[in-house]
Parts: C-alpha cells; structure tokens; sequence
C-alpha cells in the first residue's frame, strides 16, 4: 500500500514537470521588470523621441509683466467720469472812475463818475490741477450792476461771458487767484431812454478762502473796460460810449 501511494504522488510530480517542458513559459515569479533604456533600437532605424515635460516647470507660478515705474513728481490722475463743477455767487461795491454814458441831456461829450451795486455769478468745470499744481477752471459768467446818477440819470447793464480761472497754492486755507473773461454787455440810462450793446474785458485778481472741502468764501477785484459802439438816444444820433468800472465782491465760491 505505501509504495502505491509513493509511485501516485511521483506520477502526478512527473506529469507537472513534464508540462513545464512543453509549454516553455516561465513563471510570473520570474519576470523581472526592465532597466531603463534596456531595449535598444536596430542598427538603420530612427525613433522619434518625445521630449519629457518637467514637472518643475509645469508647477512654476506664470511670471506677471513688469511694470513700467512712473515719473517721479508726477502723481496719476485719477479716473474721472466727468469735469467737477464749479460754481460762485458775490455780490458788492462798483465804482465807475471814467464814464463817457450820455447821463445828461445837456452836458455833450460829458465824462462822468459814479458808484452802485454789483451781482457776480459764475459756474462751470475744474479742468485742470486735479491733485497738484494750479487748479483750473473755465466756464459761464453773468453780471448785474446799477450805478447811481448823482444829479445826473442812472445807468444799468447786464454782461455775460465766459471765463477761465486760475488758482496757486492749492492745498492751503488761501488760496490767492486769477481771473479773466470775455463776453458781451448791454446798457440802459434810465430817463433818458437810452440804449446800447457792446464788448466787455473782464480781470480780476482775488482770494478765496476754504470753509470746507468743497465751499469757500471768495473775494473778487474786478477791472471792467466796457466798449458800446452803438448807443440809441432818443433825439439824436448814434454814437460810441466806452465807460470802465472797478467792482469789489465777496460771495461763495462751491468747488475744490
């Protein structure tokens, strides 16, 4: 019985080996894997070889452009939707040192003075001097003045123009400025029935001082040189009559 289950178990050892030798397979056991660059290519042929990505490379952060440094001195602007407005109302003293106005019926040629009251507005746009240098300003100008005859008619005009307005210092409380325009001017002598339209120069020099942020209290000294190439007088022909006046007005000004 022993040597029949030997010569089993032998048969059965006989037949695994036998099939080992037929079917000529080696065992997963001992499949190696291969080196890098074992397999060499055949003499005469060419492999296209594919560059590898570093990975260093592909984590790196994208480099920003670099930026142009800027001027020194020169602060940017900031972006604006549209031109601050601007705006003043001053009312005051005027004084007419040489009028040529024919105030008297029966004085010809006269030369005459005389003084009244005066109302100055403006508005417009800053267009300049945003955040440093002189502030800038240009816009509309109207004005309102009634001189007093003294023994003789008295005279009232309007004028209207525009203007351009130039500030220094502007980051302190005082701010001195200058101002000037250019318009048209309309007269009236009362009692006597007279009319005329002409030109009108307009200078002044002047200090606005700061309230607050946005108001300031504005004093105005104003030269005014008034040319009428036409004035109507009932009962006589027409004729040229210049006058200049001087004004001193104080008011509000609403703008930086």
């Amino acid at each position: 019985m022993y040597t029949g289950f030997v010569m089993n178990r032998f048969s059965t050892f006989g037949a695994v080996v036998l099939g080992l030798q037929l079917f000529d397979h080696p065992a997963l056991a001992q499949i190696q894997p291969l080196e890098a660059g074992a397999i060499q290519p055949q003499s005469g042929t060419s492999v296209a070889t594919q560059p590898v990505p570093d990975p260093n490379l592909a984590a790196a952060p994208s480099v920003p452009p670099p930026v142009q440094p800027s001027v020194p001195g020169t602060p940017p602007v900031p972006a604006l939707r549209h031109s601050p407005r601007v705006m003043s109302l001053t009312a005051g003293y005027a004084y007419t040192p040489l009028s040529y106005l024919p105030l008297s019926p029966t004085i010809v040629d006269g030369k005459y003075r005389n003084h009244g009251l005066r109302i100055d507005w403006k508005a417009g746009w800053q267009v300049g001097g945003f955040l440093s240098g002189w502030h800038s300003y240009v816009g509309f100008f109207a004005g309102f003045f009634y001189n007093f005859g003294s023994g003789f008619a008295d005279n009232l005009g309007l004028n209207y123009g525009i203007f351009a307005k130039h500030t220094i210092f502007p980051g302190r409380r005082f701010r001195p400025f200058l101002a000037y325009g250019l318009g048209a001017i309309q007269v009236w002598v009362r009692e006597l029935g007279g009319r005329g339209i002409g030109h009108v120069t307009r200078l002044s020099l002047g200090l606005d001082t700061k309230l607050s942020e946005r108001v300031a209290l504005e004093f105005d000294l104003s030269y005014q040189f008034n040319i009428l190439p036409s004035f109507a007088i009932e009962g006589a022909e027409p004729r040229s009559f210049d006058f200049h006046s001087l004004s001193l007005t104080t008011g509000i000004w609403y703008g930086r």
